[in-house]
């Protein structure tokens, strides 16, 4: 039985909500989980997770922007009965087969890392999916991990108008950071959006 998850930093220091385009890692809280001390009865490194958009089934596949997970896409044949009556299949496809092993593991909680969310355009919600390790080719051994994974927006973005060049600079709080100069020669409206883990300070 699982009861919900902690996400951190990858040096353990606990988050409210993941950073774009920085590792994390996600604890799973649980009650019997599997796990023996004995290394050759262990079953712990057969447990998987999954991180989806909030509404997504555990069987659909891992949003592109989500980093640390791989799944594969397999086919299953699901029964179904046609217009005249009669019991046939349809093939569904389901992303059920996943990669993310756990990094350890007890029997209250199990740790994934290396996890990573590319970007986000807004105050964006994401879920959990875990799998014990028995079966989990099947949609029905996945559960929903009860608790959203929030993602923050990126922090600073700009926009152009047609024929304009603009510059600028970014000053940051965290002395010994790297932060680029970008410059933005636009042919048309848009938005360019930059990454970083830390707020900063534009000037001209």
């Amino acid at each position: 039985r699982v009861l919900g998850f902690e996400i951190s930093d990858l040096q353990g220091n606990a988050a409210a909500m993941v950073e774009p385009n920085h590792p994390f890692r996600l604890l799973v809280r649980g009650i019997n989980l599997p796990f023996a001390v004995e290394a050759q009865l262990d079953p712990s490194h057969r447990q998987r997770l999954k991180i989806l958009r909030r509404g997504q089934a555990c069987s659909e596949a891992v949003p592109e922007e989500v980093r640390g997970i791989g799944c594969s896409r397999t086919i299953r044949k699901v029964p179904v009965i046609t217009p005249a009556g009669r019991s046939s299949t349809r093939d569904v496809p389901v992303y059920t087969l996943c990669s993310a092993k756990p990094v350890d593991s007890g029997y209250d909680f199990v740790t994934f890392e290396g996890f990573e969310i590319l970007r986000a355009t807004g105050d964006e919600e994401y879920q959990v999916c875990y799998c014990a390790g028995k079966g989990c080719h099947a949609p029905s051994s996945w559960m929903q991990v009860p608790g959203t994974l929030a993602v923050g927006q990126n922090q600073y973005t700009w926009s152009a108008s047609p024929g304009a060049t603009i510059q600028r600079k970014f000053t940051t709080t965290h002395p010994g950071d790297t932060v680029p100069v970008a410059a933005v020669s636009a042919a048309a409206p848009g938005v360019v959006q930059t990454a970083g883990a830390h707020p900063y300070e534009t000037g001209e």
